[in-house]
């Protein structure tokens, strides 16, 4: 079993000084190891989403790839 989830502020309000608009965590997962990844992704709240979103599959696919290969 494994798991991803993302969070952020796509916009175009809700950023602060520590985490603009854009800032985006990716979190993947099996029940042996774990990845969380920070991004700050630029555009409109529409672009943002869309860079996440790819993000997290590129993301999870080398998570399952790396596990699958030991």
């Amino acid at each position: 079993d494994y798991a991803i989830a993302v969070s952020g502020i796509a916009g175009p309000d809700g950023g602060t000084t520590s985490k603009p608009v854009g800032t985006v965590v990716i979190g993947v997962a099996s029940k042996d190891k774990r990845e969380v990844h920070i991004y700050n992704f630029k555009g409109t709240r529409n672009q943002v989403q869309n860079q996440a979103a790819n993000k997290s599959l590129e993301k999870i696919s080398k998570f399952l790839q790396k596990t699958l290969d030991k």
